[in-house]
């Protein structure tokens, strides 16, 4: 989509930005569902396979492609080590932090939330899934009258569940990322557009109201879920092999 100069304030509910596009798999799914999509990705290789691959939908102008690195710190030159082996784990490279041997570091100018808002306005969902960095991104937040609706983490840890609630959510799911391709696609759907038969691979999955559960939960559940999975870790059982995303709400918006 192209860029208009609009206000920051403005939102727009045909809108997803998804940071940490990897392979393309979320940004496809989204375009089906019938929504602008807004992709943030790093590695410079991939974007170019990406800007090939929806061709279309950028001339179309559903969809941008940013070759940047969602952080803390807005223009700044950043160290992104590619991961070759697996691409959907390249990131970005603290100070003193050395990278994996299958790979390559490049450099990646950064992007924070509030640049992101005050060129393309206030999207309906972002999913963030940048390998460890969401904490420092969430932390460039800095006006809660800029959030969207809703708003998923991969959550490792509990830090980016953490900043989620700093920025202003109190309402929140955790899903287990290694489940999301049995859930079923709601039909009739409850955001955009049916798409019939859509299986997940290397994806975020569902979001927003259609989301498997029953009900939000608030961060002092949540606290109470996520030391009960660290308990059940330290055990040393086969949750040890489960990652979640965290999924944030604004019940108003």
């Amino acid at each position: 989509m192209n860029a208009p100069a609009v206000a920051v304030a403005d939102k727009h509910r045909d809108l997803i930005v998804d940071i940490g596009v990897s392979d393309g798999a979320d940004s496809d799914f989204y375009l089906k569902k019938g929504f602008n999509v807004v992709g943030v990705e790093a590695d410079p290789v991939m974007c170019e396979r990406l800007r090939e691959r929806f061709a279309q939908a950028i001339s179309e102008g559903r969809y941008m492609l940013l070759n940047r690195a969602a952080h803390g710190r807005a223009g700044e030159t950043l160290s992104f080590f590619i991961n070759r082996k697996a691409q959907g784990h390249s990131r970005v490279l603290e100070p003193g932090r050395a990278p994996h041997r299958d790979g390559e570091v490049t450099q990646a100018v950064g992007i924070t939330w509030g640049e992101l808002v005050g060129q393309f306005g206030i999207p309906y969902f972002v999913k963030v899934d940048i390998e460890g960095a969401e904490a420092p991104f969430l932390g460039s937040i800095r006006n809660a009258a800029h959030l969207p609706k809703f708003f998923s983490v991969e959550a490792h840890a509990f830090a980016p569940i953490e900043a989620l609630y700093r920025v202003g959510y109190r309402h929140f799911r955790l899903i287990n990322q290694t489940l999301h391709h049995r859930f079923e696609m709601p039909d009739p759907p409850r955001e955009g557009s049916l798409v019939a038969g859509h299986r997940f691979q290397h994806a975020s999955g569902l979001f927003g109201e259609e989301l498997p559960g029953s009900r939000w939960y608030s961060f002092r559940e949540l606290c109470g879920l996520w030391t009960a999975i660290e308990t059940i870790r330290a055990a040393e059982t086969i949750i040890g092999n489960v990652w979640f995303d965290c999924h944030a709400m604004l019940p108003e918006w």
